[in-house]
């Protein structure tokens, strides 16, 4: 299985970051150009509605480095930033995944999940009318604690975090076997009288 690490994250941010802030330059540029002389006459209310939407980009991608600082910061107290070693990405960078965690970067927020916390795992499909939609999918895992983690997917197929094409279900199985599958009366019995938690 290919992976990355957090270095390899960072400096793909950065690149990113740096993009962005040429994309809002050459915007400024332009409107300085319609509003002080005459070389362009343009609609400039589009550049501003751009500029907002780069500025966002650019603050959602500096708090998304900021987290990946935090989450290696948390790691290395506990001597577990070997973690961040090799990182699968999934999800556009707002889950990690490494050999023992799935890591939720929210914000400037970190998520810790252990995939020996996850006691169930179920697929859902949107429905329009009382028949599936085929346009969203989704994967939850729920954590002995409660905790609900989404995965919004195009397609069961979708479900890839690595070249080779290895579902996420197929890998929490291969971390966790005794993980339940699926949202059965069984299952939410079991998960109720073990865990407490009501699904």
């Amino acid at each position: 299985m290919e992976t990355i690490n957090i270095e390899t994250i960072r400096k793909s941010n950065k690149k990113f970051s740096i993009l962005i802030c040429c994309m809002i330059f050459v915007c400024v540029t332009i409107i300085i150009l319609c509003k002080f002389t005459s070389i362009l006459e343009l609609d400039l209310f589009v550049y501003y509605f751009v500029i907002a939407i780069l500025v966002y980009i650019l603050i959602m991608n500096l708090f998304k480095d900021k987290a990946l600082e935090k989450c290696y910061t948390m790691l290395k107290s506990s001597n577990e930033e070997s973690e961040l070693d090799k990182i699968i990405r999934y999800d556009r960078g707002h889950y990690l995944f490494t050999e023992n965690y799935i890591i939720k970067l929210k914000f400037s927020e970190v998520l810790l999940y252990r995939y020996s916390d996850i006691v169930l795992m179920y697929k859902n499909m949107n429905m329009y009318f009382g028949k599936p939609s085929g346009l969203v999918k989704e994967l939850y895992l729920i954590t002995k604690k409660g905790t609900n983690l989404r995965f919004i997917i195009k397609d069961y197929s979708d479900l890839i975090i690595s070249d080779k094409k290895e579902p996420i279900d197929s890998i929490i199985k291969e971390k966790n076997s005794s993980v339940l599958e699926g949202l059965t009366k069984e299952n939410k019995k079991i998960i109720y009288e073990k865990y407490n938690i009501k699904i």
